[in-house]
């Protein structure tokens, strides 16, 4: 059935393997691991921050293709020259980004969260988007963000943790007072 998606599919749709390539490693690619500290309910009041840690581990596969090219292309991300690609491509490597999943009012995330949409516009701060580069993971393993919400209500945050090819969700439900 069409509804079945292995994880070589998901792999090539995230853009995280070439078109039609495959090799022993990418196949052997063990998705990330996710952990959300401290409750799965929170409430917090308008305009106060709200912290939240996700820890997060992975096996290093996919290794990223642009650390390959730097090697050979020292002006690889020179703003000027153009960038072309013949199909969607991720940056690859380990990340944790936290979005709004449900809830009506704004929501500001400290730090700037990377994008977990494809998203291929150049400085859109997104792994699908030319010139991105992503940053190490934390040496603790430990990603800490501080989330601000404008109008109370009811929230779902979702925490993504991805290495370009796979990913792991968990929802965080945070109830928003005056």
């Amino acid at each position: 059935p069409d509804y079945i998606m292995d994880p070589l599919l998901r792999a090539s749709e995230h853009g995280a393997i070439g078109a039609g390539t495959t090799n022993p490693t990418i196949r052997g690619n063990q998705g990330p691991t996710l952990t959300v500290e401290g409750a799965s309910t929170r409430t917090v009041r308008v305009g106060d921050s709200l912290a939240l840690t996700a820890v997060a581990t992975d096996d290093g596969v996919p290794e990223s293709p642009r650390k390959r090219i730097l090697t050979f292309l020292p002006d690889f991300f020179n703003p000027w020259v153009p960038h072309t690609r013949v199909t969607v491509n991720t940056e690859t490597g380990l990340h944790v980004s936290w979005f709004l999943y449900r809830g009506a009012g704004e929501v500001l995330f400290d730090p700037p969260q990377i994008k977990v949409w494809e998203d291929t516009r150049t400085g859109a701060n997104s792994p699908w988007g030319p010139h991105f580069v992503m940053p190490e993971p934390p040496e603790d393993d430990r990603w800490v963000t501080e989330v601000t919400f404008n109008e109370p209500g009811a929230y779902v945050l979702r925490c993504r943790a991805s290495d370009g090819a796979a990913d792991i969700t968990q929802n965080v439900t945070v109830t928003v007072t005056r």
